[in-house]
């Protein structure tokens, strides 16, 4: 079965959509391991290493440096690119008839 064909604004705000639900769940797995961490005192063992526990701290606050970095920089420039490409496509639609 052939899918519809659909126009550019629905396409766009499809995108737009999926993409806010990925930010979204990006922020949510920020905050848990941001409270994981802080469970598991990672500033202490980063200053007291002891064999593999060092890895595993040094690991875990690389993903959430990584994380924040693209919560706080990437995606809101993506989201908002999004937007504008959305807005464009619907200011400049073509009126039936």
């Amino acid at each position: 079965m052939k899918e519809r064909p659909q126009g550019e604004p629905q396409r766009t705000a499809r995108v737009l959509a999926w993409t806010t639900l990925a930010v979204a769940s990006c922020a949510v797995l920020h905050d848990l391991l941001a409270v994981v961490l802080d469970r598991l005192d990672l500033i202490p063992r980063l200053l007291s290493p002891s064999g593999l526990d060092v890895i595993l701290a040094l690991l875990s606050a690389l993903v959430l440096f990584v994380l924040r970095l693209s919560l706080l920089t990437l995606g809101p420039a993506i989201l908002l690119a999004l937007l504008g490409a959305w807005l464009t496509t619907l200011a400049l639609r073509r009126p039936a008839g």
